[in-house]
């Protein structure tokens, strides 16, 4: 009898459920097809207004016929198909389609002057000149065949190669070439090299992309910057004057060298772009994990102030056992003067040492010291310590290391992570609009 019963409520709770669902799909169908026609009507009121000068229509699946091009705008010819005529009136529609413009990463030789340009043809019309013909005919050809060269791929495969090489010949540097005159003399022989052919890096990129477009770019600043180093060391070398301190010390920054080779590859300027981008987020991080290193801080100083000196014997260099020596006090009074009162170097005697006592143990450096020293503190200050006396002390490192150490340092990682990805998205959207400029032309 009892699994009658059962058998029957199953049976009725299966037909709920099915008079349910049987429900919903009626319903959603209903809102689908009032949707559908409301848009269809929707189109059919849009299809009779005239088209505005952003204006971007598409009625149909129909096959293109032509496409124009009108400024900024493509004005696509499409004819409808036989099933669709009922969706559209006119067998050919024309549709006006507003596509991104292609933003070049280089100076436009071929559009017109840039507005610090045009600025200077206003104020000065001795500027405006024709590039046709005299001199200035020379000087545009000039910079057409400077941008020509710093674009072309093997020009950038030769920097590449020869900032690895400088980079290589830095590192052969060392306290021994004095006495090897070989290595020293090639070594300032391919510097010189190196120096010469950054020099006409910057020269040609000047003359390519002008003074606005190129001081304009981040990336061209480090590349000025480091040239300019490398120069400053040709001359004061000419000049034998690199014993100079001034100049040891500009010596110093060419091992800023090797950082042009972030500029060479795009993985590692999405990286750099990630981590700038990220630095107000992790100012922000910063202050959270320090308040929160400020609540523990606070309480490390109320348990531990003063209670990490001990007694030591300088004769044996241990410890006095608590039956020896109860307190400081007791230390300072030993005739013998075999005693010595010591403290922990990384203490809770203020709050500035308890953030670097929470530093080191967040870092997990040298970070048991402090642990131990904590545990065996006696309940007042400067007393003898006795070993694993307070135990409880346990509790206050493993519930900062849980939530001081592995959540507020983990959010850092979090932080540049998430700009990381941002740079990536950001980039692959640009990748896309490059694309579709590539294929209407």
């Amino acid at each position: 009898m009892d699994d009658k019963e059962t058998n029957n409520l199953q049976i009725a709770i299966t037909r709920i459920y099915e008079s349910i669902s049987f429900s919903t799909s009626c319903s959603s169908a209903c809102l689908r097809e009032k949707k559908q026609k409301k848009d269809e009507e929707k189109s059919l009121d849009e299809l009779h207004k005239p088209l505005g000068p952003n204006s971007i229509l598409n009625h149909g699946n129909g096959e293109v016929i032509g496409v124009e091009k009108t400024g900024d705008k493509y004005i696509v010819s499409t004819k409808s198909n036989d099933s669709l005529t009922s969706f559209i009136n006119n067998p050919s529609v024309t549709v006006t389609i507003s596509m991104a413009i292609k933003e070049p990463n280089t100076e436009d030789f071929n559009s017109a002057s840039s507005d610090v340009a045009g600025f200077c043809v206003q104020a000065f019309h001795c500027c405006q000149v024709n590039v046709d013909v005299g001199w200035a005919k020379i000087w545009w050809a000039l910079r057409k065949t400077c941008y020509q060269i710093v674009e072309h791929n093997w020009f950038e495969s030769f920097i590449i190669f020869m900032i690895l090489l400088s980079s290589g010949a830095l590192a052969f540097e060392d306290i021994y070439n004095d006495q090897r005159k070989t290595i020293k003399t090639v070594l300032e022989f391919a510097d010189k090299i190196f120096t010469c052919i950054f020099i006409l890096e910057m020269l040609l990129k000047w003359m390519a992309y002008g003074f606005a477009k190129y001081f304009s770019n981040a990336w061209c600043w480090l590349d000025f910057l480091i040239a300019n180093i490398s120069l400053a060391d040709l001359v004061a070398n000419t000049l034998k004057a690199n014993n100079f301190g001034p100049m040891k010390s500009l010596r110093t920054l060419r091992a800023l060298r090797p950082l042009r080779a972030l500029s060479r590859f795009e993985g590692i300027r999405v990286v750099v772009n990630s981590l700038m981008a990220a630095i107000p987020s992790i100012f922000n991080v910063l202050l959270v994990c320090l308040i929160f290193w400020l609540i523990f801080s606070i309480i490390g100083v109320n348990l531990f102030a003063g209670k990490f000196y001990y007694c030591v014997n300088t004769t044996t260099n241990k410890n006095f056992l608590v039956s020896e020596v109860k307190n400081m006090t007791d230390c300072k009074q030993m005739e013998n003067g075999s005693a010595r009162v010591m403290n922990l170097k990384v203490n809770f005697d203020d709050v500035g040492m308890g953030y670097l006592a929470l530093l080191q143990v967040a870092t997990f450096k040298g970070w048991m010291d402090i642990m131990y020293a904590a545990v065996d503190s006696q309940t007042l200050p400067e007393e003898q310590p006795d070993y694993e006396v307070n135990l409880y002390m346990y509790c206050y490192f493993v519930v900062f290391i849980i939530f001081g150490a592995f959540f507020t340092l983990n959010l850092f990682t979090g932080v540049v992570i998430d700009n990381f990805n941002h740079k990536l998205v950001r980039c692959m959207l640009e990748d896309d609009k490059l694309y579709y400029n590539i294929m209407l032309q």
